[in-house]
């Protein structure tokens, strides 16, 4: 049987922030549980962004699987 493993890849997003400000997303509540007691709130943010190239990589080795430019 080979030996067969798993590579994580990664998406990296290339270009530049437009503006200063910050966007604020939506919220998510994470209701605290039996096996997990603690109340989690995630937020999310943004910057406005200008995309240039997204790359798909391999975190491991830094092989570029594929690239895309906008």
């Amino acid at each position: 049987m080979a030996n067969i493993y798993y590579m994580k890849v990664a998406v990296l997003f290339v270009g530049r922030i437009t503006d200063a400000k910050i966007i604020d997303g939506r919220g998510t509540l994470i209701e605290p549980k039996i096996d997990s007691p603690t109340e989690i709130f995630i937020t999310e943010e943004a910057v406005p962004f200008e995309l240039k190239k997204l790359i798909y990589y391999v975190i491991q080795t830094g092989e570029i699987l594929d690239q895309r430019v906008y």
